[in-house]
């Protein structure tokens, strides 16, 4: 049974949620540990840790290292981190921390998510700081292939991913159906011709989880612009850093020599994609280069999405590397 936690949380703007006592927090996870002595990491399910008030961490960072100890994963959104509570969580054994954006404002604001591109790129800001030191890593969660998306949507998205700082992962969700998203859901039905009652019972009907095939064989032509730009969200997943946006190389030269990507090209274009990239500037090179002109084929898209490396997130690669909070 939750206790109600009377204080409110620290934004005006973040309703008042119900939570266990900070106490009770602690004291259950004591208990949990000393249960399994062989646990080496927790996991926190809430969807946003943060919205939670100052005290709440003041006494989290105090007390779960000497009673706890154990490395940690948390959730946010970016309208509840601050320097103060991050920098607390941090101090109690961070390691993880997952931020969900979903898309950029332009998309958020129809399915009442309250959070701005501002807000996004203030927290991300913030956490940057403390990437960069080596602290913790931190994944960005967004979803693509909304049929509801239009191309300008998803370059709005995509220009939102080019503003997140530092090295960080991007993790990459397809679309699920619930009954709260009436007017996607009214979309797809149009779309379709599915009712919506068909649309709720099975998701997976319409292939929207085996995508980009459902994009190319339900939609008009009109439509592939929102599929390249979907595509290029999915080939991003993964780690960013000096040299990968996700699975792609940064550089454009350095995509050109893919094996996969040899005879995908028309002459000429390759030339003119194959000049140096500045750090950003292999996303901006699939918008503005003829990319619906060169990849306009489902082969070509195919082949190029198959031969790509398996996203690789980096939690993967740290697994049991964490110590514990001494």
């Amino acid at each position: 049974t939750a206790l109600v936690d009377q204080a409110r949380s620290d934004s005006p703007q973040v309703p008042r949620v119900i939570s266990k006592g900070k106490e009770r927090i602690i004291e259950e996870l004591e208990g949990l540990v000393q249960e399994n002595p062989a646990a080496e990491f927790i996991n926190f399910g809430d969807n946003d840790f943060f919205q939670r008030p100052r005290s709440f961490f003041e006494h989290f960072a105090a007390e779960y290292p000497l009673r706890v100890g154990l490395p940690f994963y948390c959730m946010a959104s970016p309208n509840t981190i601050t320097e103060e509570k991050l920098g607390l969580l941090i101090q109690a054994g961070l390691k993880e921390l997952n931020v969900g954006v979903q898309a950029s404002e332009r998309t958020n604001k129809r399915y009442d998510r309250r959070i701005t591109d501002g807000q996004v790129v203030c927290a991300a800001r913030t956490i940057a700081g403390h990437t960069r030191k080596g602290e913790l890593d931190v994944f960005y969660d967004f979803i693509n292939f909304n049929p509801a998306e239009s191309e300008e949507d998803i370059r709005a998205t995509l220009d939102l991913v080019k503003c997140i700082p530092g090295e960080f992962d991007l993790v990459i969700h397809h679309l699920t159906l619930g009954a709260a998203l009436d007017d996607l859901v009214s979309f797809l039905s149009e779309h379709t011709g599915a009712t919506k009652e068909e649309l709720l019972d099975d998701t997976n009907r319409l292939d929207y989880h085996n995508l980009p095939t459902a994009f190319l064989q339900k939609f008009d032509q009109q439509t592939k612009g929102a599929l390249y730009s979907n595509l290029i969200l999915e080939w991003i997943a993964g780690r960013h850093n000096a040299h990968m946006v996700g699975r792609l190389p940064r550089r454009t030269k350095d995509f050109l020599a893919m094996p996969s990507v040899d005879g995908c090209f028309p002459d000429g274009t390759a030339h003119l994609m194959a000049d140096d990239a500045l750090p950003q500037e292999t996303i901006d090179g699939f918008f503005y280069l003829p990319i619906r002109r060169v990849l306009d084929s489902h082969k070509s898209i195919v082949r190029i999405t198959e031969h790509l490396p398996p996203i690789v997130y980096t939690n993967q690669l740290k697994q049991h590397a964490y110590k514990r909070i001494e």
